[in-house]
C-alpha cells in the first residue's frame, strides 16, 4: 500500500518512507504515528509532507494508462468477476477525468453513467476495494463541490450503508468520504443531506451509525457558529428530533455527542435549547455545564476554514493577527507584514535562517505553490482538508441559478413584445398605421347651427 501511495504522488523510496513514519514499530502506520512523524520535522520527509498535505493529487491530469470513460464503467459494472487492480485503475480513471476543469452541464452528464458503477465497488468484499471507492468518491466531492449536489443524497444513502458495518477498516473508509460530503457539499433549503444525518442519529440498532451521525451534526453547527449562519424551521426540526434521541441515548458516547450539539445550539437558537437544558437532571446538567465549557473554549478550533483544500490547520499555536515575526517549528523565520490597508495587499515573507549571514535569504511566496506548513507542529497537531468557502458557495451556486431564471424570463418577455409589435405593424405600406381608437363620425358641416 505505501509503494502505491508514494508511486501517486511521485516520491522515490517508499521502503524508507514507510521506516520513517513507522515510529512505534508496529506493522501498520496509525494516525498516532503520522502525528508523531510529522512533529519530527524530519528534512527528507519534506517532500513526502508537501506532496501528502499540499492537495496536487486532486491536480492530476488523466495518465496514459487510464481508461476511458466507457471501457472503466464497462470494467466497475462486472463487480467481483474483474481483476481487482483493474477495477481500482478504472477508478482512478474515471475520478481524474471528473476532477478535470468541465463545465457543470458536461460534468453532470458524464458523472451519472458513472457513479452507480463506483457505488457499487463500496459492497466490495476486500477493504482495500472499499477504501479506493471512498478515496476516489472523496476527491471527487471535493473538486466538484457544489456541482455535486445533484448526486449527494444518492451518494450519502449509500456510505451509510457501509457506516453501520461493524469492521474498523470499512466503517472508517465510508466515515470519512460521508464527513467530505457533510463539509463541502452546500445542502438546499429542503435539507434532504440533514435529514440522512438526522435519521442516523435515531438508529437504535446501530451504534457507529449513530455516532457518525452526531460527528457530522456537530461539524454542521460549529461551522453555523462560525460563519454566523442562520436555518429554516425544517432544519431546526429536525434538530430537535437529533436532541430528543441523543440526550436519552444508552451509549455514552453519543450523549456526550448530544451535550456538544446542545451547546453549539443554544449559541445559535437560545430558546429552543433552553427547555432541553431546564429539562435536565442535576448531574445531566453538570455534565452538560462542563462539556459546554469545553465548546466555547474550542468552537473556533472546528475544521472549517476558508482557506481551501490541501492546507495544514496547526491549531492552538497561532500568532498576532497584527504582523511581526516568529520561527516556525521547520527553522525558519516567517516575516510578516501589518493588517494593510483595503488598497494595499498583505506580503508575507519567508526566510531561513543561515548562522554567519549578514541577512537572510527571502523566499517569495509565490514561488512555491504548496506555500509553507502552519507553524506550531507538534504531536498533538490537527490537520485536515478544509473547504473553501462553504456558504458562500452554495450562496453563489442559488444566486447564479436564480440569476439565470430571471435572465430567462426577461428574454421571453422582451421576445413577446417584439411578436406583438410586429403583428401590429404592416410590413407592405410604409405609412404610419391608423389610430385604434379614432374619433366616432364626422362633425356636422355648419357646427350646432345648422342641428337646429
Amino acid at each position: 500500500e505505501m509503494q502505491i501511495a508514494c508511486d501517486r504522488l511521485n516520491i522515490d523510496k517508499p521502503e524508507k518512507m514507510y521506516g520513517y513514519l513507522n515510529v512505534n514499530n508496529n506493522d501498520s502506520v496509525d494516525f498516532n504515528d503520522w502525528k508523531q512523524a510529522l512533529s519530527e520535522k524530519k528534512s527528507k520527509l519534506l517532500p513526502f509532507w508537501y506532496a501528502v498535505l499540499g492537495g496536487k493529487a486532486l491536480e492530476q491530469s488523466p495518465l496514459s494508462v487510464d481508461y476511458d470513460i466507457d471501457d472503466a464503467n464497462k470494467l466497475l459494472s462486472d463487480g467481483t468477476s474483474a481483476d481487482q487492480n483493474a477495477r481500482i485503475l478504472a477508478l482512478h480513471s474515471v475520478t481524474r477525468k471528473m476532477c478535470m476543469k468541465l463545465s457543470e452541464e458536461k460534468f453532470h452528464k458524464l458523472y451519472k453513467k458513472c457513479l452507480g458503477n463506483i457505488i457499487l465497488q463500496l459492497y466490495d468484499r476486500k477493504n482495500y476495494v472499499i477504501r479506493e471507492a471512498c478515496i476516489c468518491l472523496g476527491k471527487i466531492m471535493i473538486a466538484r463541490r457544489a456541482q455535486y449536489v445533484k448526486f449527494a443524497v444518492r451518494t450519502l444513502e449509500a456510505l451509510y450503508e457501509i457506516i453501520k458495518i461493524n469492521d474498523e477498516k470499512t466503517h472508517i473508509s465510508a466515515h470519512q468520504a460521508a464527513k467530505v460530503l457533510i463539509r463541502f457539499i452546500p445542502d438546499s433549503k429542503k435539507f434532504p443531506i440533514f435529514a440522512i444525518v438526522s435519521k442516523g442519529c435515531c438508529e437504535k440498532s446501530f451504534i457507529l451509525t449513530r455516532n457518525s451521525s452526531f460527528e457530522y451534526v456537530n461539524h454542521i453547527l460549529a461551522r453555523m457558529v462560525q460563519v454566523d449562519q442562520s436555518r429554516n424551521d425544517r432544519f431546526w426540526a429536525y434538530m430537535e428530533k437529533i436532541l430528543d434521541s441523543g440526550l436519552s441515548d444508552a451509549d455514552q458516547d453519543c450523549r456526550d455527542a448530544a451535550y456538544s450539539a446542545l451547546a453549539k445550539a443554544e449559541l445559535l437558537r437560545k430558546e429552543l435549547a433552553m427547555e432541553y437544558v431546564k429539562s435536565l437532571r442535576k448531574t445531566q446538567k453538570e455534565k452538560y455545564q462542563s462539556i459546554k465549557k469545553y465548546v466555547l473554549a474550542h468552537i473556533q478550533e472546528e475544521d472549517f476554514g476558508s482557506e481551501g483544500p490541501g492546507l495544514l490547520i496547526a491549531l492552538g499555536g497561532g500568532h498576532g493577527s497584527n504582523g511581526g515575526q516568529y520561527t516556525n517549528d521547520w527553522g525558519q523565520v516567517v516575516v510578516e507584514s501589518p493588517k494593510p490597508d483595503k488598497k494595499h495587499k498583505k506580503k508575507t515573507s519567508v526566510a531561513k535562517i543561515n548562522k554567519g549571514a549578514s541577512s537572510p535569504k527571502i523566499m517569495e511566496k509565490s514561488k512555491s505553490k504548496l506555500g509553507m506548513p502552519s507553524p506550531k507542529i507538534s504531536a498533538d497537531t490537527r490537520f485536515t482538508l478544509t473547504p473553501q468557502g462553504f456558504a458562500e458557495l452554495g450562496a453563489q451556486y442559488t444566486a447564479k441559478k436564480e440569476k439565470e431564471k430571471s435572465d430567462n424570463a426577461k428574454m421571453k418577455k422582451v421576445q413577446s413584445r417584439k411578436n406583438t409589435h410586429r403583428g401590429m405593424s404592416s410590413p407592405s405600406s410604409g405609412k404610419k398605421s391608423k389610430s385604434p381608437n379614432p374619433k366616432k363620425g364626422p362633425k356636422p358641416k355648419g357646427g350646432d347651427r345648422f342641428r337646429k
